[in-house]
């Protein structure tokens, strides 16, 4: 990664060193353009005026401002109120309307006692003191508008209630997650798929992070795990309507589901383990066979970190639903009608036979190894059946 990407997510994540940036190279270059030039040679009159004009200026411009991000929290008034409460907390707004009322109330002082400084070299200062504030007002809209207009996009809005989703959040709210799934319905319904993915995608991440980087007592973690499926319980009907919020789903719960078995959270596991049983059938009944296909591989994974874990209910429930899948994907072979779909139903089928096979051998639990080898070979029966026909 370059330096100046370095700094861009430096700057991203702490605006308020942008601006100390830009505020200490502003001061030294006016220090230097005014001392080494004739431009700071006012007189008093001159003075009041340039001070007058800027003060003004200075104003209106704040005026504007304000305006303007009123429109900007209206603009946002069809998301959840939280929303509001980011762009209140929003650093850009907070420097720039503090630079301003600095700028203002310091040229206004300075207006007043002009001509009654011991020197004129002195009022010059001070008058290049009040120029060079102007200056970084005027050229510090430049990272505000951006900033403001960055903190429009959805994947943005997103990104900071996900920074908001705490483990005391999930354990004291009602529901934590109403505002990312209510961007998410409004998303769907504008076919905005781009949000729909991102905000997917920075829930689950927020989620997995939660689960890593804290530790839970008993009480806590079936709060937790509550709360975790009803929200997944609100996007199931995602997993229904496309097939990449399909795939995507499954690999979020899946990986959620490891993270809890690494970190030993049993009653997480167990219930994020029956929301992706009630998914995997939801997507199994439709025709996403990518999406099948990404369940199998979902489920080889979960099985194989729940092995030497103290998971055995999770190998058995994986070795269950790859099951069903197979014998779902051999009932739809026998309905399909074109040559295409038969192959990929079957191929699906396969998929899911091998790794039973695979996780047979795999496995150090001999009820769930037998399990694994009894399924493999009624599965392969089954389709050699078929491919007899």
């Amino acid at each position: 990664m370059s330096t100046f990407e370095n700094l861009d997510r430096r700057f991203k994540k702490s605006p308020m060193l942008l601006y100390l940036v830009l505020f200490f190279f502003l001061m030294v270059g006016t220090y230097f353009l005014f001392s080494r030039s004739s431009l700071s040679d006012t007189n008093s009159e001159s003075a009041r005026y340039l001070l007058s004009a800027l003060v003004q200026s200075e104003a209106a411009v704040i005026a504007l401002v304000v305006s303007l991000s009123l429109v900007a929290v209206q603009l946002t008034s069809s998301y959840p109120p939280k929303v509001t409460e980011i762009f209140r907390k929003n650093p850009h707004l907070r420097v720039l309307m503090f630079s301003y009322i600095v700028s203002i109330i310091y040229g206004i002082i300075i207006l007043k006692i002009i001509g009654e400084f011991p020197t004129e070299r002195i009022q010059q200062i001070y008058v290049n003191i009040a120029c060079s504030l102007g200056i970084f007002c005027f050229l510090a809209l430049i990272p505000f508008t951006f900033g403001v207009l960055n903190m429009l996009r959805p994947s943005v809005i997103v990104e900071k209630l996900a920074q908001d989703m705490t483990k005391n959040n999930l354990l004291t709210e009602e529901n934590p997650f109403s505002s990312i799934f209510q961007i998410i319905e409004r998303s769907v319904d504008k076919n905005d798929y781009e949000t729909v993915k991102n905000a997917l995608k920075t829930f689950g991440n927020q989620i997995c992070c939660i689960l890593k980087n804290n530790s839970f007592q008993e009480s806590e973690e079936k709060e937790i795990s509550g709360k975790i499926l009803g929200g997944f319980m609100e996007i199931e009907l995602l997993t229904t309507k496309e097939e990449t919020y399909a795939i995507q789903t499954i690999e979020m719960i899946a990986e959620i589901i490891s993270i809890a078995i690494e970190r030993e959270l049993r009653i997480v596991a167990d219930k994020v383990t029956f929301l992706f049983e009630r998914i995997t059938t939801n997507i199994a009944d439709r025709k996403f066979l990518w999406a099948v296909e990404g369940e199998i591989s979902e489920l080889r994974a979960i099985a194989e970190a729940a092995i030497g874990k103290g998971f055995p209910n999770i190998e058995k429930k994986a070795i269950n639903y790859l099951r069903e899948i197979a014998i779902k994907m051999l009932e739809r072979y026998d309905r399909a009608g074109r040559e295409g779909d038969k192959k990929r139903e079957m191929n699906a089928a396969k998929y899911a036979k091998s790794i039973l096979k695979e996780l047979a051998t795999f496995t150090d639990n001999e009820e769930i190894s037998s399990l694994a080898e009894r399924y493999s070979n009624e599965i392969e029966s089954m389709i050699i059946d078929r491919e007899k026909k």
